[in-house]
């Protein structure tokens, strides 16, 4: 996942996905749906260590200043990938390895969707279950794209190997949608399996 920002004049956010392609991307700030335009990232794949930009403004604009973020996939710590909903309230799992900390999602094949933002400090009530503490579902939600506060909205599971869909709905479960999203882990581990980081989310 690449999110690229021109910092010199007032543009949108881009987001290449790997698995949409390299002449698609989307906004981060916006509900769009992904675009299918090579200006973007030039309909090259990304490597290992060098990704590409076409001609548009928001990722190559002239003597323009910009900076770029990107992910990929490291097990025990990150997942990044995409998913189909379903429609229903007994939505898709969605298998990372490992229990999140954060899950972010977006339709890519609707337009009119927001990015969601959630995470295992809000909305998160701890119950008792047969097995002790449990902590589902999660309801509360942030919208990178929206300037507005968060809201209680339908729910997500966080499981121990991945994420579960409780309800429908178009920013995160539509029937026939596709979607991507970025995980965290709740404890991350590195390769080594040492921890990453001196505390979790």
């Amino acid at each position: 996942m690449i999110i690229v920002k021109n910092l010199t004049d007032s543009s949108n956010w881009l987001v290449y996905f790997k698995g949409e392609g390299a002449n698609r991307y989307g906004y981060l700030n916006l509900t769009n749906a992904w675009a299918t335009d090579t200006t973007g990232f030039n309909n090259n794949e990304p490597t290992s260590s060098v990704f590409s930009v076409g001609t548009a403004n928001e990722t190559n604009g002239n003597t323009d200043s910009l900076v770029a973020y990107c992910w990929h996939s490291v097990p025990g710590f990150s997942r990044i990938g995409i998913y189909n909903g379903n429609g229903n309230a007994n939505g898709p799992f969605i298998y990372t390895g490992f229990k999140p900390a954060m899950v972010m999602q977006k339709s890519t094949s609707h337009a009119g969707t927001n990015w969601e933002i959630r995470d295992n400090l809000r909305g998160y009530t701890p119950t008792v279950g047969h097995n002790g503490i449990t902590a589902n579902p999660i309801t509360q939600v942030l919208y990178p794209n929206d300037a507005d506060h968060e809201y209680t909205t339908d729910n997500c599971d966080f499981l121990a190997n991945g994420f579960k869909w409780r309800s429908s709905g178009g920013n995160r479960n539509d029937s026939g949608k596709t979607y991507v999203y970025m995980a965290f882990a709740v404890h991350p581990f590195n390769g080594n399996g040492e921890n990453a980081f001196a505390t979790a989310f």
